[in-house]
């Protein structure tokens, strides 16, 4: 089978060579976005300051009718970029990149990982957070979409002690990213086929629209055996 080729946008010759490398060694060949036809590529790889702002190469593209799955590297990205990035179906990862993040985000965008080939895993499930017996639903929020989906929600939180959370995906794509210090680090998509995103009391963990989504999140609690 042909290596999945990778198109890069950035002004930055040293990063594109350091990708190069880097994902050739987990099976993806990379080229200089800027001298090829991104209708060939099995996916586009974006730096925000491409060109001062790469998110329009992206938005361009989306306008001509291209729909190739793309990744957009950004430093502190803001809501409104998430919120931009999500309505040109581009999946967003924060610089400077930090492990496989990126192998895993295109292995799953790629939908290789379930076929074997040489791509990483998006999660490991050892590290998969669990429901404990005896939870029971107490509410739920309204149904997001990447339109609505709350500020809160892209960045960084965690429900109070004792609040446990299921993320469930209706319709679409939703990324779930655990990323905090006393948890080893996971990172995993969430469709209507897969079980839903367990959420740990106090633990932070934010979410990403892979495009189009529609999900809620049901919180439960679990009863004091001395009560």
């Amino acid at each position: 089978m042909a290596a999945p080729h990778i198109l890069l946008f950035t002004d930055d010759a040293g990063v594109l060579s350091s990708l190069e490398f880097s994902l050739s060694l987990s099976g993806f060949t990379v080229a200089d976005g800027s001298k090829a036809d991104p209708s060939a590529a099995a996916a586009l790889v974006i730096d925000q300051v491409y060109r001062g702002d790469g998110l329009k190469t992206l938005e361009a593209l989306r306008s001509a009718g291209d729909e190739v799955p793309a990744v957009l590297l950004a430093t502190n990205p803001t809501c409104v970029l998430r919120r931009r990035a999500a309505a040109a179906h581009a999946t967003v990862i924060e610089k400077p990149l930090l492990g496989d993040e990126l192998t895993h985000t295109l292995a799953d965008i790629l939908d290789l990982s379930a076929k074997g080939d040489n791509i990483m895993p998006t999660a490991n499930e050892d590290d998969r957070p669990r429901l404990p017996e005896g939870a029971t639903p107490y509410k739920r929020t309204a149904t997001f979409s990447e339109a609505t989906v709350p500020a809160a929600l892209l960045n960084d939180h965690s429900t109070k002690e004792g609040a446990w959370g299921l993320i469930h995906v209706e319709q679409g794509r939703l990324r779930y990213i655990v990323a905090d210090p006393r948890r080893p680090a996971f990172d995993s998509v969430l469709t209507p086929s897969t079980p839903p995103g367990v959420i740990e009391p106090t633990i932070a963990h934010r979410v990403e629209p892979l495009g189009e989504v529609r999900f809620h999140v049901a919180f439960l609690r679990v009863a004091d055996p001395d009560q």
